[in-house]
């Protein structure tokens, strides 16, 4: 099993060495945030987490209905993430845990996808949770899926 973190503006400044000696391989870097937000922490995380030779992915906290077509947000995201470089192995995930009442949101996540895989070459994760996904009729296609399962404990 790999052992990694979630992190985003919430927690501050990240003290990475300390995140590589307490043996965490993988960590996941809030990036953008609709079309208006940046998360100030994240170029030095994306940074850190290459010195500190961890496995690294950048996540777009979706805003369907909010800021624009899946493909704006997926420019946005792009635009930032790879202002700060990209290495062979980075992921990168939309962050899908609310929908706007009126949208197709299958069009809104398959635009974000296809967009961020044409701009990075990597094919993107989807992370939501089953009720959202069967709420909401969204058939991810060809792009993984990281089912969000809070408060479970590995083993399960």
């Amino acid at each position: 099993m790999i052992e990694g973190i979630d992190i985003s503006n919430n927690q501050g400044p990240i003290d990475w060495a300390r995140v590589a000696r307490a043996g965490k391989r993988l960590a996941f870097v809030k990036a953008t945030e609709g079309v208006g937000f940046h998360d100030r922490y994240f170029p030095a995380n994306w940074r850190a987490c290459a010195e500190q030779q961890l496995w690294r992915g950048a996540y777009h906290f979706a805003a369907p209905g909010e800021a624009g077509s899946g493909a704006d947000e997926a420019h946005y995201f792009c635009d930032y993430v790879l202002g700060e470089g990209q290495l062979q192995g980075d992921m990168y995930v939309i962050d899908l845990e609310v929908a706007a009442a009126n949208d197709d949101l299958g069009a809104y996540v398959t635009d974000w996808c296809q967009t961020v895989e044409s701009r990075t070459g990597v094919k993107p994760l989807i992370y939501s949770t089953v009720y959202m996904l069967k709420g909401w009729q969204v058939d991810p296609g060809p792009y993984p899926l990281w089912l969000a399962s809070w408060g479970t404990r590995w083993p399960v």
